[in-house]
């Protein structure tokens, strides 16, 4: 709230008492900072000297050092200007006039916080506590105070009736509050006027004109010496004299502890206070010496304040209460529009015409202003995380676009880049922001520069130990169709190596390990293993035991079929054995094969694998694992392909061949894949 600093105005009082009226506005401040400070001036008004209050008043006007300017003020949006002090005082400050009609004589106090201090040096003596003047000259303590013994008891009566000493912690918050007001310097009129000690019963004093020595309630000494910015307290000497302050209550405090002592020594203590803690009066019993509630919150000075641990309490209709935040000193208007006010415990922010309360998320990430426009904040509900965004004007949940930015099409500058957004991972890639998918959360984010990569980082495909591939629709668990590719019509039957497997293209267009030779496309050999005449019935067409297969020719239809089923075993151990099938002579190769026997050649078995025959009958024939077949134009120009160069490949007029099991197929070369590369040659 801003410090409106009340200037002394004319008062009139018709006791002749110190009963005091506050005079003034009294405003309503932020709490000082705790520092202590010196910095004190003897007052231009002596302790006797009458003075109209009228020219009182003018002399009060031009006081303005308790004001801040701009540079000193802040940011006003800042809320670290709204933190409180740890001091327990409140935020009231007045300098109140008071005229004593009998003797037609002006005092002046100054209220700070719940403290009212008088600013009289105190000269008189009394005979209930033992003082001196300085070196014993009665001037000194028309011009400086009487100094009192540390050692009496009470120490407070050196005080008029009705008033106390101040304590350690009273000047520790009066300290606090000269840092903001100076005019209280001037008006206290701190002395230096030294101190005393008995020693020997001899008086020896010291420090006058450059130490002022205050004698507290609570037996300290508070000193402030000229030219130095700190004061000090410090314990008072048990044979020591000291000058002293004092003070008295208001008509409200914070608690009860904060109570004046009410007994019949007290002439004229305050008969009721207003007690903040207790939100009720109390009255004095001076018969029982204490203080009890009167159930009653009556005021009698209405309009007055209380502003006691951020809380404003009003005197409204004849009753305390608590006050609105429109009775805040601090207006709104459009000037100030967006300042933060703390008020009874609550924020408020000016609209431009009025004060409205903070909204939960503005309690949680401050008020969203011009100044705050574009920022960011987060709030943490368990695990997870809100992230808001101002406008200017409002929090709103923050997007990931208002976050980092659009990702609407491929020309976004955001393309292909990942973002940390809540704590969550996405990936622009042209078509919004998309978060990242449980693959992605593995091996990061599959993205054009990552094309073709495995999940080790690296392009070898031969690289068995991966499982996932980044392909153009992300991370996948690919297969050998990923990797080789698709293949078309033209390349059915054609043959290559991928991982140390054979691979075929079957004429669906994927490709098909090629677990066993009976899976192997065979160019058809229209001679010898034909079945459409009558002699070709019984003929073995697929020799293989475990999966024979006859021609079964049927003469009236002239018709045929394939049957297939079980025969006797063939291997080594009976290789070259003889035995009919349909009165048909038959032999095994020795390599699971049986095979019929054709006029004019010897048995084909593995020990002439790749040897070749002229035959009259069929021509020029060549022995593999399926028996005797025609000799291929292919293999006169590239050469035969049998057991014993399995796996070799030839190149032959741009093409590469591949020797499989006694066949030439074409071969793909890896540096066709769609996928391909290694460590050392990259992608």
């Amino acid at each position: 709230m801003k410090n409106v600093v009340a200037t002394s105005i004319k008062c009139l009082v018709v006791s002749m008492l110190f009963a005091f009226v506050g005079c003034g506005s009294d405003s309503n401040s932020q709490e000082p900072v705790k520092e202590k400070n010196s910095g004190n001036e003897q007052s231009e008004v002596s302790d006797n000297e009458k003075q109209d209050p009228e020219e009182e008043q003018a002399s009060d006007e031009k006081l303005d050092s308790g004001k801040k300017t701009e540079d000193e003020k802040g940011d006003p949006n800042d809320e670290r200007d709204y933190v409180k002090s740890k001091l327990s005082v409140t935020d009231e400050f007045s300098i109140d006039t008071v005229r004593d009609s009998y003797y037609g004589t002006y005092s002046y106090w100054i209220r700070t916080g719940n403290i009212v201090w008088s600013l009289e040096k105190v000269t008189k003596k009394t005979d209930d506590v033992e003082s001196v003047c300085y070196d014993d000259q009665n001037g000194n303590c028309d011009d400086y105070g009487r100094l009192f013994a540390a050692s009496a008891v009470p120490a407070h009566k050196a005080c008029p009736d009705g008033q106390n000493l101040a304590s350690a912690k009273d000047y520790e918050v009066l300290d606090a509050f000269r840092l903001k007001h100076g005019e209280i310097d001037e008006r206290m009129a701190l002395e230096y006027g030294g101190s005393c000690e008995m020693v020997k019963d001899s008086l020896v004093c010291s420090g006058i004109d450059t130490t002022g020595n205050y004698l507290t309630s609570d037996g300290k000494v508070y000193s402030i010496k000229k030219g130095d910015l700190l004061a000090k307290t410090g314990p008072a000497k048990e044979n020591g004299y000291y000058n002293v302050r004092c003070i008295k209550y208001p008509s409200f405090v914070k608690s009860t502890k904060d109570l004046p002592a009410c007994d019949s020594s007290l002439k004229s203590p305050p008969r009721v206070i207003y007690v903040f803690d207790e939100k009720e009066n109390y009255h004095c019993y001076p018969e029982k010496e204490s203080w009890l509630p009167d159930f009653t919150e009556s005021c009698t000075e209405e309009g007055k304040t209380i502003v006691f641990d951020n809380t404003m309490m009003i005197c409204e209709d004849g009753i305390w209460q608590y006050a609105t935040v429109e009775k805040s000193p601090e207006k709104c208007s459009s000037e100030n529009r967006g300042k933060i006010l703390v008020f009874n415990g609550e924020k408020y922010a000016c609209d431009s015409s009025k004060w409205r309360e903070f909204t939960g998320l503005e309690d949680s990430l401050g008020l969203c202003n011009d100044r705050k426009s574009g920022a960011f904040d987060t709030l943490y509900t368990g695990s997870k995380i809100r992230l808001y965004h101002c406008d200017g004007k409002e929090w709103g949940e923050a997007t990931i676009e208002m976050y980092k930015g659009p990702c609407e099409d491929s020309t976004s500058k955001f393309m292909n880049d990942t973002i940390d957004f809540k704590n969550m991972l996405y990936v622009c890639r042209g078509n919004g922001w998309a978060e990242y998918d449980s693959l992605e959360k593995r091996f990061g984010a599959c993205i054009p520069s990552k094309l073709f990569m495995f999940e080790n980082g690296s392009y070898d495909v031969d690289d068995d130990k991966t499982e996932y591939l980044c392909d153009t629709t992300g991370w996948k668990k690919f297969t050998q169709n990923d990797i080789i590719g698709s293949c078309d019509s033209t390349e059915v039957g054609d043959m290559t190596i991928y991982r140390d497997k054979h691979y075929l293209c079957e004429d669906y267009g994927r490709w098909r390990q090629t677990w066993t030779n009976s899976n192997v496309i065979r160019p058809k050999d229209s001679v010898m293993y034909s079945c459409d005449k009558p002699e070709d019935d019984g003929k073995i067409l697929n020799g293989n035991y475990s999966s024979f297969a006859v021609c079964i020719y049927y003469s009236k239809s002239e018709s045929h079929a394939v049957l297939y089923t079980g025969f006797s075993k063939c291997d080594k151990e009976n290789e070259g054995v003889d035995t009919t099938y349909s009165d048909k002579p038959v032999y095994c190769n020795g390599d699971g094969y049986w095979h019929n026997v054709y006029e004019g050649l010897d048995k084909c078995t593995t020990k002439n694998y790749g040897k070749t025959s002229q035959s009259t009958k069929y021509g020029k024939v060549i022995c593999d694992y399926i028996g005797w077949r025609h000799l291929e134009r292919f293999e006169e120009q590239i050469g035969i392909c049998s057991m014993k160069n399995d796996g070799a490949i030839v190149e032959n007029q741009g093409e590469k061949y591949l020797c499989y099991k006694g066949l030439w197929k074409r071969y793909k070369d890896k540096s066709t894949y769609r996928v391909n590369g290694s460590k050392k040659e990259g992608k």
